[in-house]
C-alpha cells in the first residue's frame, strides 16, 4: 500500500498560467494511494533579474527553525545546478557528461532543456553519440529559422524560429514501441513524426554527451569538439528521463532519472552562473543519503529503529510545514565508506561551533520523501536540506550526520508506492464456472474501497491442483466451451435499457460483447448485423455520447465498435451520415488532459488537438502506415507543411492563416479534429457529376455499383465524351465557316447548343486533372464552370423545344423582335444567374470529392471537383434538369402529333416510309436531350442495363448532333462538296439551292416566326422538321 501526494509545481515567471499536471502511480501487488493534488503551471522566461522569485506568499522556512536568510547568507556546498545556467560564449566552454554516469540502452526517453540564444547563428543544443559511433544518436540543434532533431543519424526539420535573448523550454521525446518522435517548444507540441521501424529500437548505452557543441571521439577514446555550430547563448535545467513523458510531465520540476541537473554528473570547462529567472517551485523531494551513527565515549545500544531515529532527526531540522512522507532505510553496517570530503562531517556544540568526529559506530543508507509546503524553489530547498543534514544531530547519546558527497536531493513527481503481500486461504462450496473471477471480484469489493487500495498480481492456487496457477504445470482449467450456451441478451434487448451517466460505459461494453456474439465464429470481417440491429447500436452509442462525459477510454471503445461494424459485411450506407456525425461529436465532446489525444482502431484514426489561437503556426496530420484491418500509424506536426511527406498514405495540412477564424481570447479552447477512414463505406453516397456520362443515375438511385461495372462505365464515359467533343468541334467549324448554313434561326440555336455541349464535355474530361492541383480556388472555378455548362446545355435544349413549338404549333402572328438575341440572353444568362447565386450563398458548396460510386474519374480514388452540397445539387441540378425534360417531352409529343397531321394531309404518293419517321424521332430525341430521362428510371433489376444505355446515348449526344445535323443534312453536304472537295466531287457554287438561299437571305427582317412548310405540301418539310434545324423557306430567313 502507498500514500501518494503529487507535488505542486510552479515555475516562477511573470506570465505564469496554470496547466493541469498528471498524477502517476505504480502497479505492483497491493497498493494504497494517497490523496491527489492537481497542480498547475506553465513555462515562461520574461522575469527580469531582481524581481521576486518566490511562488505564493510567506516564508517557506519559519524563524523557529532557521529562516531562509540563514541559507542565503551561508556558502552552500550543494552541487545542485537548479537556478543556474551554463553560459556559452566565444571562448571555449565544454560541458561533457562524466563517463561514470550510466546511460542505459533506452527503448524510450525524454530530454528537456532551457535554451537561450544570443546571436543568429547555427547552434547545437546537445549531442549524444553511441560508443564507437560517428553519427549523432540523439541531438538537438538548429539555425535562425528552424530546429533540427537527430535520432539514430536521421534528421527531422521543424520550421520554427526561437526568439533571441529569450528563454525557451525545448523537449524531445521518443518511443521505440510507438515509433514516434515528438518535439515540444514552451510546452506545446510542434512536431510529431513517425520513426521508421528499420531504425534501432534502443539507444546506444554509455555514450558521450556534450552540451552546446557537437563532438567526435578519436581512436584513443579522447573527445574532440567540433567547431562552426557552437551555441552562443545559455543552457539550463538539462535533464533526461528513461521514458516518454507527456507535455504536462515535461513541464514539471521533476529531475531526470537518467541524467539530472547536478554538477556531480558533469565535467566542465566553465563554471555555471546563477540566474534568478530560472526558478522552479516544487513540493515533493526525494532525499538519498548515507547516514552515520557516531559516539563520543562508549558504544551505545540502539533502542529505537533506524526509521524512527531518522524520522525524529529530519522532523527536528525541517520547518513545521514540511512533512516527512516515507522513510526507507537499510540495515546498519559496520563498514562505512566516507566520501572524499570527510572534513565536512562536523559536530555542532551548543554554542554553534563545530568539531570533527573522529570515528563512527555504524552507517546506513536512507531514502526519504519529503513534502514541502508551500512549494518552494528547488535550489533553495536543496541548499537548505544540504546545510541541515551536514550538521550533527544528537539522539539519546547518539550523533547522526550525512555524507554531503553521497547526498542527493531531487524533486520528484509522486511518492513511492508501498506494497503488501497478503496470503489468504479460502474455501468455496458448489461448482462455480469461473472461480478465479468470483474470488477476484470478492477481493476487490472488500479491499478496493474509496480508491485507497489497489489489488495487483492476484494469484489463485488450489490444493487439489484444479485451478490455473503459475506454479501448477500439471492440471489447469480448460477453456470454456460456450457453443451450447445461449446468450441471455441480444442486440434487440438494448432497446429496453435506458442510457444514464452511470451506466454509459457498461452499455458500451455490453454492445461490444453482443456484437462479438452476433458475429460468432465467422469473425468480424465475415459477420453481418441486420438493419434493425444497426439502428439500435447506433442509437445507443449516440445517447452515450450525448449524456455522458466522453473520456479517451470511452471514446476508444466506441470507435472500436464502429471499426468492427465497418470491417464487417453490414450495410452501413443508410446510417453513414449519422455515424460520421457521431464520430465528430466524440471528438468535440471528449474530455482529456493535455493538448492532444489520438485514437486508432482497425482502419480508423482520429486526432483531437486543443489549439492556442495565439500560437497557432499551422497543423499537419498524416497517416504513415495503413493496412486493411490494422490500426493506422499517424503523426502530427504543429506547423504547416506544403510538401508531401515521403512514405505517407494520406496527409492534410492546415495553414497558419486559419487562426483568424478562431474565437478571439479563447485560449486553449479551440479544438481541431483530424479523422482518417481506411474504409470508404461511409462515403458511398457521394454524388457524381451529371454531364454526358453515366453518373447522374447514381445520384438518383444512391446505390453503389460493382467495381467492374464502374470501370466499364468509366471507360464508356471518357470515350464517348472524347468522341462527342471531336464531332461537336467539327459541327461548329462547319456552321461557322459556311455563312450560308447559319442564316436561319434553327442553325443559330444549334450553334449555341453545340458550344454548351462542347464546353460540358471538355470540362468533364479535364476535371480530374484540374482537381489534382493543390489549389482550392482552382477547384471551385472548375466545379462552377462545369455546373454552368451543364445548366447551359439543358437550357438550350429547352429553347430548341420552344422554337419548335413556335414554328410548328403556334403558327399565326408570332412575331418576336430580336428573337435570337433574347434566346441567347435566356440560354446563357439563366445558368449564369444560378451559378452566381450558389457562389454568393456558399462558395464552399463547390469542392473536391473522391468518387466511389459511378464512373466519374478513371480511377475510383481520383479527386473530382463538383457540387458537394446536397441542397444546391437537388435544387439547381436535379430539379432544373427534371423541369427541362418534362417541358421537352411535352413539346416533343405535341410536335410528333403536328407532324403526323401534316403527313396525313399530304397526298399519299408523297409520303415517306417508317425508316424516315424513325430518323425524324431520333433527331428530335437527341436535340431535346430526352435520353437524359433514362436516369430517372434506373431502378430495380434493370438498373445496370439502363445505366449502360444511359452512358452510351448521353456520352455520344455530340456525335449524334453531328450525324443528324451535318452528315445527314443535304445543304451541309453540298457546302462540303462546294468548298472542300476537288475534281468530279466538287459542286459548283451556282446551284439552284445556293441561289435560292441567297435570294432568301435578302428578305426583309420583319417576318413572322412560323414555318413556310405549313403552307406547303412538300414532304421535304417533314424531313426538315425532323432535323430540328428546320430549314424554313426563303421567306423565313431573317437577319439579326
Amino acid at each position: 500500500m502507498s500514500m501518494g501526494i503529487p507535488p505542486s509545481p510552479s515555475y516562477i515567471t511573470r506570465d505564469a498560467e496554470e496547466v493541469p499536471h498528471p498524477t502517476i502511480s505504480g502497479s505492483v501487488n497491493t497498493r494504497l494511494p494517497g490523496p491527489c493534488l492537481a497542480p498547475r503551471h506553465t513555462w515562461s522566461s520574461q522575469i527580469p533579474s531582481g524581481e521576486p522569485a518566490w511562488f505564493g506568499s510567506g516564508s517557506a522556512f519559519p524563524d523557529t527553525r532557521g529562516g531562509i536568510g540563514e541559507v542565503l547568507t551561508s556558502v552552500s556546498s550543494s552541487p545542485s545546478l537548479w537556478g543556474k545556467k551554463v553560459v556559452f560564449s566565444a571562448r571555449p566552454c565544454v560541458w561533457q557528461l562524466k563517463p561514470e554516469v550510466v546511460v542505459p540502452a533506452l527503448e524510450e526517453l525524454s530530454v528537456c532543456m532551457l535554451l537561450r540564444r544570443n546571436l543568429q547563428t547555427e547552434w547545437t543544443g546537445f549531442v549524444y553519440k553511441a560508443p564507437g559511433g560517428s553519427h549523432i544518436e540523439l541531438g538537438l540543434g538548429g539555425s535562425s529559422a528552424e530546429l533540427v532533431a537527430w535520432l539514430f543519424g536521421v534528421k527531422w526539420h521543424l520550421k520554427k524560429e526561437l526568439q533571441l535573448n529569450e528563454w525557451h523550454s525545448v523537449c524531445l521525446t521518443w518511443s521505440g514501441r510507438a515509433q514516434r518522435l515528438r518535439l515540444y517548444i514552451n510546452g506545446t507540441s510542434h512536431l510529431e513524426a513517425p520513426v521508421n521501424s528499420t531504425l534501432p529500437q534502443r539507444l546506444g548505452q554509455n555514450g558521450t554527451l556534450t552540451l552546446g557543441v557537437s563532438h567526435n571521439v578519436d581512436v584513443n577514446g579522447k573527445l574532440q569538439t567540433e567547431t562552426g555550430k557552437n551555441l552562443l547563448g545559455d543552457i539550463g535545467l538539462f535533464r533526461i528521463w528513461a521514458r516518454e513523458r507527456s507535455a504536462e510531465e515535461l513541464g514539471s520540476c521533476a529531475d531526470g532519472d537518467v541524467v539530472s541537473w547536478d554538477l556531480r554528473q558533469w565535467d566542465y570547462g566553465c563554471s555555471p552562473e546563477p540566474d534568478n529567472i530560472l526558478q522552479c517551485a516544487w513540493s515533493l523531494y526525494k532525499i538519498k543519503m548515507q547516514a552515520f551513527i557516531a559516539r563520543f565515549t562508549k558504544p551505545v545500544k540502539l533502542t529505537a529503529s533506524l526509521e524512527e531515529i531518522t524520522r525524529n532527526w529530519l522532523e527536528s531540522i525541517f520547518p513545521d510545514l514540511w512533512s516527512v512522507r516515507y522513510i526507507f532505510v537499510s540495515s546498519p553496517s559496520q563498514t562505512c565508506h566516507v566520501g572524499n570530503n570527510s572534513a565536512a562531517l562536523h559536530t555542532e556544540h551548543a554554542q554553534g561551533s563545530r568539531a570533527l568526529m573522529n570515528f563512527f559506530d555504524k552507517c546506513f543508507s536512507c531514502e526519504v520523501y519529503v513534502n514541502v509546503t508551500p512549494a518552494t524553489d528547488v535550489d533553495k530547498v536543496q541548499s537548505y536540506i544540504t546545510e541541515k543534514l551536514s550538521l550533527i544531530f544528537s539522539y539519546n547519546l547518539l550523533n547522526l550526520t550525512a555524507d554531503p558527497n553521497r547526498l542527493s536531493i531531487q524533486p520528484v513527481e509522486v511518492n513511492p508506492d508501498v506494497f503488501f503481500r497478503v496470503n489468504v486461504t479460502l474455501s468455496m462450496t458448489g461448482t462455480p464456472r469461473k472461480p478465479k473471477d468470483i474470488i477476484e471480484k470478492w477481493l476487490r469489493e472488500k479491499l478496493e474501497v474509496n480508491s485507497t487500495m489497489v489489488v495487483l498480481n492476484l494469484k489463485i492456487m488450489d490444493d487439489s491442483s484444479k485451478l490455473d496457477s503459475d506454479s501448477d504445470t500439471v492440471t489447469r482449467w480448460a477453456d470454456p466451451d460456450m457453443t451450447a450456451c445461449k446468450p441471455l441478451l441480444d442486440i434487440s434487448d438494448l432497446d429496453k435499457i435506458n442510457v444514464t451517466t452511470d451506466n454509459a460505459a457498461e452499455i458500451v461494453d455490453m454492445i461490444r460483447d453482443l456484437i462479438n456474439v452476433e458475429f460468432g465464429s465467422t469473425g468480424t470481417s465475415e459477420g453481418e448485423l441486420s438493419a434493425s440491429h444497426l439502428d439500435t447500436v447506433v442509437e445507443k452509442l449516440e445517447k452515450v455520447v450525448d449524456i455522458s462525459t466522453v473520456t479517451p477510454a470511452l471514446g476508444t471503445d466506441i470507435v472500436k465498435i464502429i471499426a468492427d461494424i465497418l470491417i464487417s459485411k453490414s450495410d452501413i450506407t443508410p446510417l453513414a451520415n449519422i455515424v460520421l456525425n457521431l464520430t465528430e461529436r466524440i471528438g468535440d465532446n471528449m474530455d482529456f488532459r493535455g493538448e492532444s489525444v489520438s485514437i486508432t482502431a482497425p482502419s480508423l484514426a482520429f486526432s483531437m488537438i486543443n489549439v492556442d489561437p495565439g500560437e497557432f503556426n499551422g497543423l499537419t496530420f498524416g497517416v504513415s502506415s495503413f493496412s486493411s484491418g490494422l490500426d493506422p500509424k499517424i503523426f502530427i506536426n504543429r506547423s504547416f507543411v506544403s510538401d508531401s511527406f515521403p512514405d505517407t498514405v494520406a496527409t492534410i495540412s492546415l495553414p497558419s492563416a486559419l487562426h483568424g477564424f478562431f474565437s478571439p481570447g479563447a485560449r486553449n479552447r479551440t479544438r481541431v479534429q483530424f479523422q482518417f477512414y481506411g474504409i470508404q463505406d461511409l462515403f458511398k453516397v457521394g454524388r457524381e457529376v451529371g454531364t454526358a456520362v453515366a453518373v447522374t443515375p447514381s445520384d438518383v438511385t444512391r446505390t453503389p455499383l460493382s467495381d467492374e461495372d464502374s470501370r466499364i462505365l468509366t471507360v464508356i464515359s471518357y470515350l464517348g465524351c472524347g468522341l462527342s467533343s471531336i464531332f461537336l468541334g467539327v459541327t461548329l467549324l462547319t456552321y461557322m465557316a459556311f455563312e450560308k448554313l447559319r442564316r436561319d434561326y434553327p442553325s443559330k440555336i444549334l450553334i449555341n447548343l453545340s458550344v454548351a455541349l462542347l464546353g460540358l464535355n471538355m470540362l468533364f474530361l479535364l476535371d480530374s486533372w484540374l482537381s489534382s492541383f493543390p489549389s482550392y480556388g482552382l477547384c471551385i472555378v472548375t466545379a462552377a464552370t462545369l455546373h454552368y455548362f451543364m445548366l447551359a446545355s439543358f437550357t438550350w435544349m429547352g429553347l430548341e423545344a420552344v422554337h419548335m413549338y413556335f414554328a410548328l404549333v403556334k403558327v399565326f402572328n408570332v412575331y418576336v423582335p430580336s428573337y435570337i438575341l433574347k434566346f441567347c440572353a435566356v440560354g446563357w444568362g439563366v445558368p449564369l444567374v444560378i451559378v452566381s447565386l450558389v457562389l454568393a450563398i456558399d462558395k464552399d458548396a463547390y469542392g473536391n470529392a473522391v468518387s466511389e460510386d459511378a464512373a466519374v474519374p478513371l480511377q475510383a480514388n481520383e479527386p473530382f471537383c463538383w457540387l458537394q452540397n446536397d441542397i444546391f445539387f437537388y435544387v439547381t441540378v436535379v430539379a432544373f434538369v427534371l423541369l427541362i425534360l418534362l417541358c421537352n417531352i411535352s413539346i416533343f409529343i405535341v410536335v410528333l402529333i403536328q407532324i403526323r397531321q401534316m403527313r396525313t394531309n399530304k397526298p399519299s404518293g408523297k409520303s415517306h416510309g417508317s425508316l424516315h419517321d424513325l430518323r425524324a424521332v431520333a433527331s428530335l430525341t437527341v436535340l431535346l436531350g430526352l435520353t437524359w430521362s433514362i436516369a430517372f428510371f434506373a431502378w430495380g433489376p434493370g438498373r445496370v442495363v439502363l445505366l449502360y444505355l444511359f452512358s452510351i446515348l448521353n456520352t455520344l449526344q455530340g456525335f449524334f448532333v453531328f450525324v443528324f445535323h451535318c452528315l445527314m443534312k443535304e445543304n451541309v453536304r453540298k457546302q462540303w462538296r462546294v468548298h472542300l472537295c476537288c475534281g468530279r466531287f466538287r459542286l459548283s457554287d451556282n446551284t439552284d439551292w445556293s441561289r435560292s438561299v441567297t435570294l432568301g437571305g435578302r428578305c426583309k427582317q420583319n417576318q413572322l416566326v412560323h414555318s413556310a412548310f405549313i403552307g406547303s405540301v412538300d414532304t421535304s418539310s417533314i424531313r426538315k422538321v425532323s432535323d430540328s434545324s428546320t430549314e424554313s423557306g426563303p421567306s423565313h430567313h431573317q437577319r439579326e
